[in-house]
């Protein structure tokens, strides 16, 4: 039987280096995570308070940092925020998720359409269903970056309703926490803002007070 000699040379042109693995890319290889989410409800009357399930994945199983834009001037990084949208509007709502090695995923988009109020033509008062009244209180008020403070929220609704917290804390951070804990970096004077909304069309006026931080 007649025998021949086979030399298989890599891509990089030598006879015995090593060549490009067959079967896939290296192992190792980390893929791009993938953005889902779905906003419940879709659409409403003003003011509508909108809860947003985050639905992302990553093929490595691992955990990813949430980044949204609620399209109407206001962001989060909380996984699962709830927010709500006081203005009538289509409002693009935009998640983008990344994973601890920075791979960041394609934005995911949908839409959230809010209607005007309208006057009931049942015959009903408008004041039938009262608005809720924002306050809080922080402790403390000023003192040496960094400074942690607490915001505990004292708000009320005359007829009872559950309330839901939509908070600017005035250095870009924004939160639907009841009474949230937040830590300002640096030196400034911030103003904090908190608006509550009682699920049924009322919505307060803004709550404000500063924060002084040295």
């Amino acid at each position: 039987m007649r025998r021949e000699n086979i030399t298989v040379r890599s891509a990089a042109g030598g006879d015995d280096g090593p060549g490009t693995p067959i079967g896939g890319p290296p192992t190792g290889h980390d893929n791009a995570p993938r953005a889902d989410f779905r906003g419940d409800p879709a659409s409403g009357t003003a003011p509508v308070t909108v809860h947003f399930t985050n639905r992302s994945s990553d093929l490595d199983g691992d955990a990813l940092e949430s980044s949204w834009d609620f399209g109407d001037g206001f962001t989060s990084s909380d996984p699962n925020p709830t927010h709500i949208f006081t203005s009538a509007g289509e409002f693009t709502v935009t998640l983008v998720v990344t994973d601890p090695a920075g791979l960041t995923s394609e934005p995911k988009r949908e839409s959230i359409t809010v209607r005007g109020a309208s006057a009931p033509d049942d015959g009903t008062s408008e004041g039938e269903n009262r608005p809720p009244r924002a306050d809080f209180r922080a402790d403390p008020m000023s003192g040496p970056a960094p400074l942690a403070v607490h915001f505990t929220n004292r708000s009320a609704d005359p007829d009872g309703d559950f309330m839901v917290s939509n908070w600017d804390l005035g250095d870009g951070t924004f939160s639907t926490e009841a009474s949230p804990t937040h830590t300002y970096a640096s030196a400034g004077d911030f103003t904090v803002t908190l608006q509550v909304s009682d699920g049924r069309g009322g919505l307060s006026e803004p709550k404000r007070e500063r924060i002084s931080v040295r």
